[in-house]
Order: C-alpha cells, then sequence, then structure tokens
C-alpha cells in the first residue's frame, strides 16, 4: 500500500511529497490546471509522468469533482466535456482510475436523481469499459451550506445499491472515504464488507 494525498500538479508539490516520505498521489484535474489536456500540450504532460518517476511516486488515480447532474444543463455538459478528456490524460499517464462525484439534482432525492444517473453514466460507462478505466464515486455527501442537499448521491449504501443497480458496470465503483460515513452514523465497516468488491480507490482521514 502506498501512501499519499490529492493534489494538483506541480514540481514543488513533488518535491514536498517526496521529501515528506509520500509514495503516491491522487492528481486533480479540473479545467485549467496545469495538466489540463484540452490546454497542455504532451510533451508537458509526459515530462510530468517523468518527474513522477524519477520521485517514485506513483499516480494513484485522477480526481476531478463537478457536479455532473446539475440541473443547469451547461455546467453539466461542461463537467462532461472535461471529464472525458481525462481519459487521454489517463492514457498517456498509465492510471487506471479517475475518483469524481455521481453527481445530484439538489431539489430532487436520491431515487429521483437515479433516472438522472441512469442517462448520464450509461454512455460514459461504456467508454471507461472500452478504455480498461475505472471510475471512482467519492462518497462525500457535498452538505456545505443550508438545505444540505449536496451535489453527490452517493454517500449512503442505499444509494450505492439504486446506481449499481441503475448502471451495472464492472467500470463504475466507490472512492470510499469511511470519514463521511462516521459523522452520519453508518456503519463505514459494514460498507467495506458489504461494497469492497466496489471500491476502486480509498480517502482516508483522522475522524
Amino acid at each position: 500500500m502506498r501512501v499519499g494525498y490529492l493534489c494538483q500538479y506541480s514540481e514543488e508539490e513533488i518535491a514536498f511529497a517526496r521529501e515528506a516520505g509520500f509514495e503516491s498521489i491522487e492528481l486533480l484535474v479540473n479545467p485549467g490546471d496545469p495538466l489540463d489536456p484540452n490546454q497542455t500540450d504532451e510533451a508537458t504532460i509526459m515530462k510530468a509522468k517523468e518527474q513522477y518517476a524519477e520521485a517514485d511516486i506513483q499516480i494513484s488515480a485522477l480526481g476531478y469533482y463537478p457536479n455532473h447532474l446539475s440541473p443547469d444543463k451547461e455546467e453539466a455538459e461542461a463537467g462532461r466535456q472535461h471529464f472525458l478528456s481525462l481519459f487521454d490524460l489517463a492514457a498517456m499517464l498509465e492510471v487506471d482510475t479517475i475518483g469524481t462525484f455521481a453527481g445530484r439534482d439538489p431539489e430532487k432525492d436520491i431515487p429521483d436523481n437515479i433516472p438522472l444517473f441512469r442517462e448520464y453514466w450509461t454512455p460514459i460507462a461504456k467508454q471507461v469499459e472500452d478504455r480498461g478505466l475505472r471510475i471512482g464515486f467519492e462518497n462525500c455527501p457535498m452538505f456545505h451550506y443550508f438545505p444540505f442537499r449536496g451535489i453527490n448521491i452517493a454517500y449512503t449504501p442505499r444509494a450505492w445499491e439504486l446506481m449499481f443497480e441503475a448502471v451495472d458496470s464492472p467500470a463504475l465503483g466507490l472512492e470510499y472515504d469511511p470519514s463521511h460515513l462516521v459523522y452520519m452514523l453508518i456503519d463505514y465497516l459494514a460498507g467495506i464488507r458489504e461494497w469492497g468488491k466496489k471500491i476502486v480507490h480509498v480517502h482516508a482521514k483522522d475522524a
């Protein structure tokens, strides 16, 4: 097991990770970030790959966390296009996992979001399968402000059941962070026992 953290690319970040003894990172790639494949040439990307290799730091996953199911269609489409562009970046960096949110229409309950989830993620799941990639849905509820509806449905075991029934793909899984279950008084160990085969990447913090 390699312990790492979530960060953007920079030479300073690589130097810090190496000095601090980290052996992996989850590479956050938002639009406009240094390794955004829509704005960065392949030579720059390959140079970054070499820098991580020289520092013996594994890129465990790429990360991009928009609201894929936003009721704002322009926002949802922009998120989708950037997300799809990360598939090529993953291939160049030889990374097989991408962490993200499932998304949510905040005005709808979880079951009412499932048809949106199915429509959005079914074609993406097929592309992910064809490329040999995996998607890990982070289970943060994103309840940062009232009325606490968030932008991500993938935060409870019941939601996972509905999601994976709606889109039955081996390429869709969980980026499991037990801390979010702890503060909702959900048994995080039971979640591992039941959904362990779906866990493709793990987040952790002192909870």
